[in-house]
């Protein structure tokens, strides 16, 4: 089984590496490096800029990650039930199941690459304030890493339910402001109409809430670490939510006619 994933996974890979994607947003991250760079020989004279740089660092190092993952995700089912490249896969001794896994896996790794390198370009030029803390960098980057690995995985989900740029959209939509967008559904809803409202509030509260995972502030402000418990509390929501939308895309696939 591992090998036939890894196999998938690899192709996946391959086919990344030779689009422009990532060359297009690893130049842009580029030239916010050569931005900071610049800055920063010029002087920067206080506190409140160094934490308000560090900040837009990582804010654009997410963000930008986060695009990528989507729009490789995206494509990955519908790109190939269109172009009709699953049957021969299919026909040889591979689930459903591993396909799935393996495409997950796969966008997993290219999104945690991605995040990485990017928070490396964007951290790395700034200047560290005595009270901000490795270990709570390291958190963040963690949290973050568990985010993105949901997003693959409910990304895909979607695009099996609908068109590639709807998925798109409501991704990053969930990704950047899913609590804003969830309560007013929910109250536009409830407002109108109170049977479909309650069914409308059981239906949003499997849109994950990728906030619970974000947690950068605490390392610009040199805030103290998470509690390990809270840590935890956080990882498992996230490993939750994205095992609910493995299966769920799971089973979608396992009916859907090729």
């Amino acid at each position: 089984m591992f090998h036939r994933v890894f196999l998938i996974a690899r192709t996946v890979w391959l086919e990344f590496l030779r689009r422009k994607d990532f060359y297009v947003v690893l130049i842009l991250v580029g030239m916010f490096t050569v931005g900071i760079v610049v800055i920063r020989v010029i002087g920067i004279e206080n506190a409140a800029t160094a934490r308000f740089l560090m900040s837009l660092g990582l804010l654009v190092s997410y963000s930008l990650a986060a695009v990528l993952t989507v729009t490789v995700a995206a494509r990955q089912l519908p790109n190939e039930i269109e172009n009709r490249t699953l049957l021969p896969l299919l026909a040889k001794p591979v689930s459903r199941a591993e396909v799935i896994l393996g495409k997950a896996v796969a966008v997993t790794a290219i999104a945690w690459a991605s995040l990485l390198l990017f928070l490396l370009l964007s951290w790395a030029p700034v200047p560290r304030l005595p009270d901000q803390r490795f270990f709570v960098f390291v958190q963040m980057a963690m949290l973050r890493m568990v985010a993105l690995c949901l997003l693959s995985i409910y990304t895909i989900a979607l695009s099996l339910l609908m068109p590639s740029a709807v998925a798109v959209l409501i991704s990053l939509g969930t990704f950047f402001a899913a609590p804003t967008i969830v309560n007013f559904v929910a109250q536009l809803v409830s407002n109108s109409w109170r049977l479909g409202g309650r069914v409308v509030e059981r239906i949003l509260a499997i849109v994950p809430d990728f906030s619970v995972l974000e947690h950068s502030e605490r390392y610009v402000e040199g805030a103290s670490p998470m509690p390990i418990l809270a840590v935890f509390a956080a990882l498992g929501y996230g490993v939750a939510f994205a095992a609910f939308f493995y299966s769920l895309t799971v089973w979608r696939f396992k009916g859907r006619m090729l």
